[in-house]
This record gives structure tokens, sequence and C-alpha cells, in this order.
């Protein structure tokens, strides 16, 4: 169970990763700098160890954007924001009058206000390198699992901390990092 956490982690920051190169640097490329010959790609020339072309790159955060629910589920505020507001909705007394598309989409909103500092850190230390290739892939992810730790260990009480690793019979780890 201890092996599992920091893989699961791992992809988790991948998947982030994939999410905020999306919003701006993926699409932002010239046509000139892409490796484009006659209408195909060119991927010998990412073969070579972790250095993987452009191509590659953006084949495995396509891929990795189906993880996209499930990051904004678990590594956001969003299910907080709408569990507030259903329950807002209940206290009062409206059936459905605000339909749930509007919470959905007021929840969606607030979690992106919440989560741009760190989405921001995440882009600037692990995302724009790794698509400029300055960085290979598992320091992107080491990259970019500090900010959304720091953010995620900033939101939990360490009593419900405490009480997952009891529920999951883990012992208590010494540090934060573990």
């Amino acid at each position: 169970m201890n092996r599992l956490l920091p893989h699961f982690l791992r992809t988790l920051a991948l998947i982030l990763i994939v999410v905020s190169a999306i919003s701006g640097s993926a699409w932002a490329q010239d046509a000139s700098a892409s490796s484009l010959d006659a209408g195909f790609v060119d991927v010998a020339e990412s073969v070579t160890g972790d250095d993987v072309s452009t191509a590659v790159r953006l084949v495995m955060l396509l891929t990795a954007l189906t993880f996209l629910p499930a990051i904004v589920l678990v590594m956001t505020p969003f299910t907080r924001f709408v569990i507030v507001f259903s329950l807002l909705r209940q206290a009062l007394g409206l059936q459905q009058s605000p339909p749930n598309q509007v919470l959905i989409g007021l929840s969606l909103f607030l979690t992106m206000l919440v989560m741009h500092p760190t989405v921001s850190q995440v882009q600037e230390t692990a995302i724009t390198p790794y698509m400029s290739g300055e960085m290979q892939t598992g320091e992107a992810m080491d990259n970019a699992m500090g900010p959304m730790r720091d953010f995620m260990m900033s939101n939990v009480r360490k009593d419900d901390l405490a009480a997952i690793l009891k529920i999951g019979k883990v012992e208590r780890p010494e540090t934060v990092e573990e």
C-alpha cells in the first residue's frame, strides 16, 4: 500500500501537467518549429532515452487528459463547492431552481479561481520547461508535485490524515514527503 501511493501521486501530477499545458504552450507552437515533413510527423528523432519530440510530448499530454475529471474531483476544491451549493439550494427550499449544470459551472469557476496560483506555479516550473525540451519527464513530474503537494497539505487537517492512515492500516510516516 505504501508503494502505491507515490506512484499514484506521480500519475496525478502528470495529469495536472497535461491540463496546464493545454492552456497555452501546447497550442502556441509555431508551425515552422514543429517537425512536419509533407504532412507527417517525424518521430524518429525521439527515440534516445527520455529525450522525446514535441509530437510525442503532445500525444502524452493528450492521453493524460483522459484523467482530467479525476484530477478535478480529487486534487481540487471542486467537490466541496458542489456540496456546499447543493446544501445551500436545499436550505433555501428550492428543488431544482438553479439547475445542476449552473451549480457545476459555478463550482468549476470557483475551483479555477482558487487553484490559479498553484496551477500557474506548476506551469512555470514543470510544464513550460518540459514542453520546450529543457526537462525530462520524471523531473517535470517531481517539479509539478511540489506545488500540488503544498496546496493539498495546506487544505487538509492533520486529524483527517491520521484517520485515513488508521483506516488504511498504514504506518504513520515520519515526514510529510513520505
